[in-house]
């Protein structure tokens, strides 16, 4: 079964190619506008609740095939956009450091851009989810996945999985025993950095 992990959204630069017939090749960025949703007051949905701005495209997409398929694609728990938010806020530190890694994303450092993210990353495997919302969310695994001895902690933004970006194999996937559930989580998360 899987279980899919939701991240936080906001902008992206993607890297789209044109050309004309005698030109050569010319790469021009653009600036994506990611949408999302964070007034769910659910941290952890339930598959009526899905949108693409609540849980990101593989998460909503996979639900929809689901739908069409139900034996060849595996039912999910997602965490909304809004747990990983709360999650990344709710650590003044953490919320600290995302946020100096904004300011220096304006600078385009690549040095100073990939000490940050690795900052942000170990911060984030030293963290803990809070507990209530982790008995919330085992008791969500227990009663959708009573038999399961292993699930699939994986990502699902809104800046992966679209028309123009794929962004395949960019973030974490993890087998995980359902007890090992919160672990898997941090490790997601902090393949967003």
């Amino acid at each position: 079964k899987t279980y899919s992990i939701m991240a936080f959204m906001g902008e992206c630069k993607i890297q789209k190619e044109k050309s004309t017939k005698r030109e050569s090749t010319n790469i021009k960025k653009e600036l994506l506008k990611l949408q999302y949703d964070l007034t769910s007051e659910n941290f952890i949905l339930d598959e009526e609740e899905y949108t693409l701005e609540r849980v990101g495209s593989k998460a909503y997409h996979l639900n929809l095939l689901s739908k069409i398929l139900p034996k060849q694609i595996p039912s999910s728990v997602t965490l909304s956009f809004n747990f990983f938010n709360e999650f990344l806020i709710s650590d003044q530190n953490l919320k600290k450091e995302v946020e100096f890694l904004h300011t220096l994303s304006l600078k385009h450092d690549k040095k100073e851009l990939g000490s940050q993210l690795e900052i942000i990353r170990k911060k984030i495997l030293g963290s803990k989810i809070s507990s209530s919302l982790l008995v919330e969310l085992k008791k969500k695994i227990k009663s959708k996945f009573p038999q399961a001895k292993k699930l699939i902690i994986r990502s699902s933004t809104n800046a992966e999985d679209l028309a123009n970006h794929s962004a395949a194999g960019v973030y974490e996937s993890i087998i995980s025993p359902p007890n090992k559930t919160s672990d898997a989580i941090l490790k997601v998360f902090a393949s967003f950095f």
